[in-house]
């Protein structure tokens, strides 16, 4: 698993998987899924990071692994 903070675009990606990106959904404002062409999520976007959306604080993200 990687943990990307872009400052540039203020995204948070989250890769959980190495495997290419087939397509993208939307899941709710800002955020967005990646998927293989297996449909699995690979990875995690987040816009606007550092505005401080409701459920997602900059300060501090949990990560849970199996």
């Amino acid at each position: 698993m990687r943990v990307y903070v872009d400052n540039e675009t203020d995204a948070l990606y989250v890769s959980v998987a190495d495997a290419e990106v087939h397509e993208t959904q939307e899941v709710g404002p800002g955020v967005g899924l990646d998927y293989d062409n297996e449909d699995n999520v690979v990875a995690i976007e987040v816009l606007q990071f550092s505005t401080g959306r409701p459920a997602i604080s900059k300060d501090r993200i949990e990560i849970e692994t199996a």
